[in-house]
């Protein structure tokens, strides 16, 4: 009964906290049902879990972002359902699973858990390899990690680390199914060359040069407590396979650091936190277990925008009642600087079947691809946010050559703050 209060109580947390769902959940599947191609129209450098997999929330509204906060909902308390199993099976004890739960409540929000982000998804799949794993069941744990592995690429080093722990060819039949699947899959649409090329040689080379991005002081603070709680279980041996499979689950996402990246690890620290808490043979598990709740009072009360959704403020939807105002329904449009999700609230289509994110790494080598699209493709409306900026770069600097054509052939016709909205000159 302690556990779904709990449950409960993060529920109702992340119902409260600022919910941010990123515009790839939105253009990406809308993109989709336009019938343009991943990696070949569409661009990104992800693995294709959000393209294509029935959990990619395709039958979902796109303009409804209510429905992906109740998606969030679910998967944590999947994930907190998964950990109090875990820790049943590990200490066989009901107080150290309903304390590691409590603690996945409480760490989970602090490392950006009120965030929709493919970090946030790959717990549960992680979650059940584990548990897989603790009950010797080699497919299913290669399975579980491999459809990980087609949401993120970086959880690369969990698979080869679970298969050396316990080399098997269950295992790795299990984790290659759902990556031929996509093989083949690609290799239909004939985009197998361009999902390469994107995944794996622009990422390990251009995507970890130019995206590069270290932690701040306040991202350090709060990983102290962690990084603590990390070294005391050091010390138990039965908590330190916890830590091998905490550490290479957030090992290949830490080139661009962001505290969403660790929410692959979150399950474990918290089960660390509530093995510790329990051990009636040390204060330093208690004392840790305080200071633990302290950090979580101290994020709570810096907290704001309770109830709001990012990505949907009144900006964001006073440009897309525009961009209706001055295009046609499943038109086509170019979309700079602005949130892509756009092309999904205005059902308007990008220039040129393609589309890239605008970001520096992505728009730096494409510019001259995008500009060939809006001179193939002439839309009636372009709109522009002048203050869009990225890594401290604005569009002005990532793409000079798109911003001079705009100015040159097409004329400002209206503006929503920083956003100017233009049409041809001719």
């Amino acid at each position: 009964m302690i556990v779904p209060l709990i449950q409960l109580f993060h529920s109702f947390l992340l119902l409260i906290l600022e919910f941010v769902s990123y515009p790839e959940f939105y253009v990406y599947p809308y993109l989709v049902s336009l019938k343009l191609l991943p990696y070949s129209q569409i661009i990104d450098h992800h693995f294709p879990g959000l393209f294509m997999l029935p959990v990619n929330f395709y039958t979902l509204n796109f303009q409804d972002p209510a429905s992906f906060k109740s998606l969030l909902v679910i998967l944590v308390i999947f994930q907190s359902a998964l950990i109090a199993k875990i820790t049943k099976k590990l200490f066989s004890s009901k107080l150290v699973s309903c304390v590691s739960v409590l603690a996945f409540a409480l760490w989970q929000p602090i490392f950006q858990g009120n965030q929709l982000w493919v970090d946030t998804i790959l717990p549960l799949f992680i979650l059940l390899a584990f548990n897989a794993n603790l009950n010797s069941k080699w497919f299913q744990s290669g399975l579980f990690l491999g459809l990980g592995l087609i949401f993120k690429q970086s959880l690369l080093p969990l698979v080869a680390l679970a298969f050396i722990l316990h080399p098997s060819k269950k295992f790795l039949i299990g984790a290659a199914v759902p990556l031929l699947a996509i093989l083949s899959y690609f290799w239909y649409l004939g985009v197998l060359s361009d999902f390469l090329y994107w995944t794996i040689p622009y990422n390990l080379l251009t995507y970890a040069q130019l995206s590069a991005k270290l932690p701040i002081t306040t991202d350090l603070l709060k990983l102290a407590l962690p990084a603590l709680i990390i070294l005391v279980s050091l010390r138990h041996a039965k908590l330190r396979i916890l830590i091998i499979w905490l550490v290479f689950s957030i090992f290949g996402g830490l080139s661009r650091f962001e505290l969403v990246h660790l929410q692959p690890g979150v399950p474990f620290l918290a089960i660390l936190t509530g093995a510790l808490f329990v051990n009636k043979k040390s204060i330093t598990g208690l004392t840790l277990a305080t200071l633990m709740f302290l950090e979580f009072i101290g994020y709570i009360r810096h907290q704001n925008n309770f109830f709001k959704y990012r990505f949907f403020d009144t900006t964001t939807l006073s440009v897309a009642k525009k961009i209706i105002q001055y295009s046609d329904s499943n038109k086509s449009v170019f979309l700079f600087g602005v949130q892509p999700h756009l092309y999904a609230l205005t059902h308007t289509r990008p220039v040129g079947s393609f589309f890239v994110f605008p970001l520096p790494w992505l728009l730096t080598n494409l510019q001259n691809r995008q500009l060939q699209a809006i001179q193939l493709d002439p839309p009636k409306l372009i709109v522009y946010d002048t203050a869009s900026v990225v890594d401290g770069q604005p569009l002005s600097v990532t793409a000079p050559i798109l911003l001079e054509y705009i100015l040159r052939y097409y004329k400002p016709i209206d503006r929503d703050g920083s956003v100017i909205f233009y049409e041809n000159r001719y």
